[in-house]
């Protein structure tokens, strides 16, 4: 009975380490998720915080705050918006490159003669960035994969990127979100990521859209509990919201390092890992991740 309970008990502790990671404070958080303190901040607490924390650059508080004041003012003046973010990195002497993009058409385009400031009003929503999709090693590192695809886009094919055996070294199994975003922060300058909210379609649309000009792939975490959202079911896990995808009725494009042929053999699409969702569907598995009504990315 005893060595019945103890294999019971090791199977028990053996899940727990697949589907819950721990944050650097060492509070349990499930894989792509956040802590239920980080869950109840506010934006205005996320930047707050960043802003007052010693141990953060003053090249990398001044990107968060220009963020911050992008988003607060593009759904109200989109112009301004971009205009003020355009002056910031002149100012700061932050050149963006920008990588490949995917137009409203579906084309997949080689890199394109577009800079923030060549965008005008409106382009976001007729373009995704071209994350090109990295399959996961085995099937728990989707952290390391996502991690992957986005320094892949932003820092150019010549970049060596890390083995996803050494990015989980770094974040250990079952990473939350916040844990991801500081190591990005770590490998690029281009964008300080941050955790955001957001209850509404177009709050989600103002991060994406801050994403897409400033060319810095969204981190997209989710949970699935069935295939109504999700071609696939997943206690936890990590992706790219690559920006608005006009080509389809589904509005945004996924890079998904899970969605290969070789972890679901009926997928036999085109371009393997790139997958189009609607708006209520990254709502719903985003939320169910993260307890709350209102969605968590970091952007």
């Amino acid at each position: 009975m005893k060595k019945n309970c103890i294999k019971s008990m090791t199977f028990f502790i053996l899940l727990l380490v697949f589907s819950v990671g721990l944050t650097a404070s060492g509070f349990a958080v499930a894989t792509g998720g956040v802590t239920a303190v980080e869950a109840q901040q506010t934006n205005e607490e996320i930047v707050a915080e960043v802003l007052n924390d010693p141990t953060v650059s003053v090249a990398a508080k001044a990107q968060v705050q220009a963020k911050a004041d992008f988003v607060a003012t593009y759904r109200d003046d989109p112009e301004a918006a971009i205009q003020a973010l355009q002056n910031f990195n002149a100012q700061q002497g932050n050149i963006i490159t920008p990588g490949a993009i995917i137009t409203s058409g579906g084309s997949f385009t080689a890199q394109l003669p577009l800079s923030l400031q060549s965008i005008s009003v409106g382009d976001p929503a007729y373009y995704a960035l071209a994350v090109t999709p990295i399959r996961q090693e085995t099937n728990t590192w989707c952290a390391a994969a996502t991690i992957q695809q986005t320094l892949r886009y932003i820092r150019g094919t010549s970049y060596v990127l890390p083995t996803q055996s050494a990015i989980m070294g770094t974040v250990h199994s079952g990473p939350g979100l916040n844990t991801v975003l500081s190591y990005l922060n770590t490998k690029q300058t281009r964008n300080t990521y941050i955790r955001a909210n957001a209850s509404t379609k177009d709050a989600f649309d103002d991060l994406l859209a801050y994403s897409t000009l400033s060319f810095s792939p969204m981190v997209f975490t989710l949970k699935a509990t069935s295939t109504a959202n999700w071609p696939f079911t997943t206690q936890g896990h990590f992706t790219n919201c690559d920006g608005f995808y006009a080509a389809t009725n589904a509005g945004y494009l996924i890079s998904d390092p899970y969605y290969f042929p070789h972890y679901l053999p009926n997928v036999t699409i085109a371009n393997p890992g790139y997958l189009p969702r609607n708006f209520t569907q990254l709502k719903n598995v985003n939320t169910t991740l993260m307890g709350t009504s209102y969605m968590q990315v970091g952007y």
